[in-house]
């Protein structure tokens, strides 16, 4: 089965212009006018290939082969549990396989590694790669795992994730990927919800003299019960610096400062 795509649909909203042109060159004189209207049409189809190539045009050529690229988050938001959980789903997915299917796996924390290449064979092995995990990069995950399909195959992207990407811009690699024949899907990890705290509000005396006291109020908020360092810093120096307990929700603090 061959399937026609396009990669900027929105430019087809221009071929009716080729018409307009046609009628406004069509031929009036009755001398030449076979060759006139062939040199129209001849212009017309050049027009329309032009409009075509600029809206990406392009044949997907379906067959029983299946390509899966799986990218597997393994970064350190996502719990050992669930990266087990995830390497038993890709594990489970190639036991199914059809003959014909071939796989690759990639790795992705900050960078992301090919773990499989894009090859046959229904069992995964043990994991080597190892890549850093104090960021989730998705997107260079979905860029790399793009570049590791063959062509002539259908081609599916499957993406073990909890779906809180750091780095890069995931939603629009995705997006690319799948206007250009690649049918994208996503398994959610769960990850337990971390404690966050951030400074919402900071209050000083609009004006002071030298070495007078005064008092630094601040509010800080938080998701969930949580110990925190409150440290207030004057250039690099440390000019008040105190252990607190954030409740949920609104910490109103009031610091004394010189």
């Amino acid at each position: 089965m061959i399937e026609m795509t396009f990669t900027q649909p929105f430019l087809l909203l221009l071929l009716p212009l080729v018409a307009y042109f046609a009628y406004l060159g069509h031929p009036v004189s009755r001398y030449g006018r076979g060759r006139a209207w062939v040199a129209l049409a001849l212009r017309c189809l050049i027009v329309t290939l032009i409009l075509l190539s600029l809206a990406g045009m392009q044949s997907v050529h379906g067959g029983d082969e299946l390509a899966v690229v799986f990218l597997v988050d393994v970064s350190d938001s996502v719990s050992e549990a669930e990266q087990e959980r995830a390497l038993a789903f890709v594990e489970e997915s190639l036991a199914a396989a059809g003959p014909d299917d071939r796989a690759a796996l990639v790795l992705f924390g900050a960078d992301a590694l090919v773990e499989r290449p894009m090859m046959s064979g229904r069992e995964l092995g043990e994991i080597a790669s190892i890549p850093h995990t104090h960021q989730t990069d998705l997107e260079g995950a979905i860029r790399l795992g793009a570049a590791l399909f063959p062509a002539g195959s259908a081609r599916r992207m499957v993406i073990l994730s909890d779906g809180r990407p750091t780095l890069g811009q995931a939603e629009q690699a995705a997006r690319l990927v799948y206007a250009h024949g690649v049918q994208v899907d996503v398994v959610l990890l769960g990850a337990p919800l971390l404690a966050e705290a951030w400074l919402s509000e900071l209050t000083a005396p609009d004006r002071l003299h030298q070495d007078e006291e005064f008092t630094l109020s601040v509010t800080a908020r938080a998701t969930s019960d949580v110990e925190a360092v409150l440290t207030v810093l004057t250039g690099d120096t440390v000019a008040a610096q105190e252990q607190v307990h954030l409740n949920p929700g609104p910490n109103t603090f009031a610091i004394p400062l010189t």
